[in-house]
């Protein structure tokens, strides 16, 4: 039987930059893609994170909502947009990711990690966005 790779969970690891203060407002996380090349669909997403939780240098994981998702639709790179409401200050957020991959052909299950990096929010500048290289969802077996 042919491997069937589902997208199937996920959580966002955010912390803000240790140079700046996390100001005021809250941020949703949205991760959208391509499917069959044409169709723009939602892989995930998080509401309502309180920049003020995010004062502490601890990282904080939030889990996503996720939509299952067959790896194999997903065409190109994927894109993560963070999107600022009430920011007062700039503001910058560190951003990882964890995606869980299911082998539904086999059961078995992949945690993928994912540094998205450093992106930076403002008044002016609300929202910001990274590429999710496609290869983060390709799985390489040993042997």
């Amino acid at each position: 039987m042919a491997e069937v790779l589902t997208l199937t969970g996920g959580a966002a690891l955010l912390s803000t930059v240790p140079t700046r203060s996390p100001g005021h407002g809250t941020v949703s996380l949205l991760i959208t893609a391509k499917a069959l090349t044409t169709i723009d669909i939602l892989l995930a997403d998080c509401s309502h994170i309180d920049l003020a939780d995010l004062a502490s240098t601890t990282t904080h994981r939030y889990e996503l909502q996720m939509i299952p998702t067959r790896v194999d639709n997903i065409t190109g790179d994927a894109m993560v947009e963070i999107r600022g409401f009430g920011i007062t200050d700039a503001t910058g957020v560190s951003l990882a990711l964890q995606l869980t991959i299911e082998d539904r052909s086999t059961q078995d299950v992949f945690v993928v990690d994912h540094r998205v990096g450093e992106l930076q929010l403002s008044a002016a500048a609300p929202v910001a966005t990274a590429r999710l290289p496609h290869a983060v969802f390709t799985l390489r077996r040993a042997g």
